[in-house]
């Protein structure tokens, strides 16, 4: 019943465009590379791995590269937010809601909650999380010997151990497996 209360003829076009739109971020993203000190093009993603490094001049580096990159992009990234979000509030309205949450809300049949009960349950979360959460950053920075933590300090292991490495193929895995056997 609920879907035939939201279905509006505008709205089909309009969820045409919002895909093109998420397709076009998620081109954007995939193309932000930055080389490594092989000279070779990696993704984002891949860059990630050194912010494990128990180096933290090596991780600081990384984190500084991944953020410039990611500078390069934030107009691009500005404009296709402010388009899904010109497009999204056009289909809530189409559908009389009042925005786009809510709309959502009865699109993804959630009826067995409110937008307004995540809300009271964010804020609890946040309320019950805040002090333990800045113990743990506390602990984390003594445990680093730094003075104040950084973003680039989150990811490391707290004891400085290395990240485990796996394997670089499969025939590695494979002859790994065999001596395991």
């Amino acid at each position: 019943k609920k879907e035939k209360e939201m279905y509006r003829e505008e709205n089909i076009e309009l969820g045409t465009k919002d895909q093109l739109i998420w397709n076009k971020y998620s081109t954007l993203s995939s193309e932000m590379m930055i080389k490594n000190s092989d000279w070779e093009d990696i993704t984002l993603q891949q860059w990630s791995k050194y912010l494990f490094d128990i180096d933290r001049d090596i991780r600081k580096s990384y984190y500084e590269q991944i953020v410039w990159k990611r500078q390069e992009y934030i107009v691009s990234f500005d404009e296709i937010m402010d388009e899904l979000l010109s497009i999204r509030n056009k289909v809530a309205k189409n559908a009389w809601y009042d925005n786009y949450v809510t709309y959502i809300y009865d699109e993804k049949w959630r009826f067995d909650y409110w937008y307004s009960d995540v809300l009271r349950l964010c804020k609890w979360i946040k309320t019950a999380t805040y002090h333990n959460t800045l113990t743990e950053l506390q602990h984390r920075a003594q445990k680093l010997w730094v003075e104040k933590l950084q973003p680039y300090d989150l990811s490391v292991d707290v004891d400085l151990k290395p990240l485990l490495k796996y394997w670089d193929s499969i025939d590695e895995m494979i002859q790994l497996g065999n001596r395991t056997i």
